[in-house]
């Protein structure tokens, strides 16, 4: 069986290793196509694999290409190498593909994976399901299928290798691009962040938004918000956290003032360790968390920016530059 990883979105080898890892997992044939639009104009580009890939290419376009275009290359090298399974990483393009990849090829498609096994002719895969309550597995031949990797991808990361990918074009359709509307977008690490400060409506409603973004800074980490305050034009949705926002994976999530909804845990589930601050003793958040903390926003946040203060603490928890 070979499997070909698919990686679009903002690189990052962190989770390239994750999708490589889940690959190697239930095959020694895998091969690796990345897109991204930051990288595709560098002379030379290099990832590090846990095991022997066969082949690797960066996919390189012209601005604006269409998600189909993406998906009809990954086709290709799938009928030139004789690859049948495909693995793909979370990004929002990544879904896209898949479930589009998936449906013409009419193979089965699961989602959301973070164990993988081999049993003889199948393959087991393990999700989340029931607003992450249960673990389900799903079992599906050998000769065709298609996983999306979830964050923090539990798998071995062992003698990881360095290897140079080739240069592919993209070829663009026929079909004419026309631009509706251009917004700059905000640019965040939170998918990379060894820490994270989740910011909640407590925090709006405490008047305590300038103070959790300063300790953030003070921190080093990255900040990211619940969708009530996305939706009150806060904050972008580019810092959102939860089911229909981003996932994460960082070693340390505190999160302020969260109520916590099952559509927000599912975001955070990965994270190692959970710290909350609400008020509310009984809240969700505080339930799920490792630690918490019962307090009003406004004296406990003061009173940690006094603790934290000094600049030799910044960049504690920053992001790796990959």
């Amino acid at each position: 069986m070979k499997v070909l990883a698919v990686a679009t979105g903002k690189y990052s080898s962190r989770r390239t290793q994750e999708l490589l890892s889940a690959s190697f997992a239930i095959s020694s044939d895998v091969f690796l196509a990345v897109f991204d639009s930051e990288i595709s104009g560098k002379a030379s580009f290099s990832v590090e694999s846990p095991g022997d890939l066969k082949e690797g290419w960066v996919l390189e376009s012209e601005p604006l290409v269409s998600p189909y275009d993406i998906k009809e290359v990954v086709k290709e090298l799938a009928t030139k190498n004789g690859i049948n399974a495909f693995l793909f990483n979370d990004s929002p393009l990544s879904f896209w593909i898949a479930s589009v990849l998936a449906g013409e090829l009419r193979i089965p498609i699961v989602t959301d994976v973070l164990r993988l096994y081999r049993e003889g002719d199948r393959i087991l895969a393990t999700k989340p399901i029931n607003m992450e309550s249960v673990w389900g597995e799903y079992s599906v031949p050998s000769d065709g299928f298609v996983f999306v990797i979830r964050r923090g991808f539990i798998g071995k990361r062992k003698n990881a290798k360095e290897v140079v990918l080739s240069r592919l074009k993209i070829k663009r359709s026929d079909g004419q691009v026309t631009v509706l509307n251009e917004s700059k977008k905000e640019e965040s690490r939170l998918e990379d962040a060894l820490m994270v400060i989740g910011i909640g409506d407590g925090v709006r409603q405490s008047g305590t938004l300038e103070a959790a973004i300063k300790l953030a800074k003070l921190l080093g980490a990255e900040y990211g918000c619940t969708k009530p305050l996305v939706e009150a034009g806060i904050m972008n949705r580019e810092r959102m956290i939860g089911l229909s926002g981003k996932r994460i994976s960082p070693k340390v999530y505190l999160a302020l003032g969260i109520s916590g909804s099952n559509y927000h845990l599912a975001g955070i589930s990965s994270s190692e360790v959970i710290i909350s601050i609400n008020i509310d003793k009984g809240s969700p958040m505080n339930r799920q968390a490792d630690f918490f903390l019962v307090g009003d926003l406004k004296d406990v946040l003061p009173k940690l920016l006094e603790i934290i203060g000094s600049e030799h603490r910044a960049d504690l928890f920053s992001a790796p530059n990959d």
